[in-house]
């Protein structure tokens, strides 16, 4: 995350009125990673802290580019080269620069009291969506027909953080790499247990009808479904 948005801080200091030609269609996806990403954070970057920013400094640097970008979105209507002239252009490239500048040299900065870099470490929200993760893994590894007393509703809640979550990585689990996952062998793992519990899913649920969690547990494929999530668990807590 923080790194896509790096990247697109880099073509806004570097795409141009003499070059949009090569680039073309590159500052619409620069757009993408630095504002749409952003946009809930324009009044509180704070927000973001700890999630794709180190401290306030840089959460300020990116709502002043953030604030520049949708001003001239608002006044410009003619495409990226309207884009690149319009007469604020140079005040984003130099916000892009500014705050691109920023969190490289945050990025290679020691943290106090140890050896390793900012860089090193993996942002607060990263371990918070990882814990929210392996949560939802440990019910799905241990919830069985005879042990779903005073759970009912856990097994729909976990399917919501594990499975749905990550729909849509089923096919290239590596899109979690770094958001959740540590690597390739964790997203690997999550991709079969996507499939099987969204098999189950598609057997399950019908229109018009209340799912039962008990079909979900009564199913053929439920034990694969516990078994995938536990070796899924016992990956990323040995990661962890």
């Amino acid at each position: 995350m923080r790194y896509t948005m790096m990247h697109g801080l880099e073509l806004h200091t570097t795409i141009t009125l003499d070059n949009i030609s090569e680039h073309r269609g590159e500052l619409l996806d620069a757009f993408a990673h630095v504002v749409e990403d952003h946009f809930f954070d324009q009044y509180a970057p704070s927000d973001s802290i700890g999630w794709k920013f180190h401290d306030e400094e840089e959460a300020t640097a990116l709502r002043t580019i953030v604030t520049l970008l949708l001003r001239i979105e608002d006044e410009v209507f003619g495409g990226e080269e309207a884009e690149l002239a319009h007469h604020l252009w140079p005040q984003v490239v130099a916000a892009a620069h500014k705050a691109l500048d920023l969190m490289r040299a945050n990025d290679t900065h020691t943290i106090p009291g140890t050896s390793a870099t900012y860089s090193d470490r993996p942002p607060a929200r990263f371990l918070d969506m990882r814990a929210d993760t392996e949560a939802g893994l440990e019910v799905l590894g241990t919830v069985s027909p005879e042990n779903t007393g005073g759970r009912q509703g856990s097994v729909r809640n976990a399917i919501a953080r594990v499975v749905e979550d990550n729909h849509y990585n089923e096919s290239d689990p590596s899109e979690s790499i770094g958001v959740k996952l540590h690597d390739e062998r964790e997203a690997t793992a999550m991709r079969t247990l996507v499939a099987l519990v969204l098999r189950v899913s598609v057997d399950v649920e019908t229109q018009d009808r209340v799912r039962d969690e008990h079909e979900y547990l009564t199913h053929p494929l439920w034990p694969e479904v516990a078994a995938a999530a536990r070796a899924t668990l016992r990956l990323m807590r040995m990661n962890d």
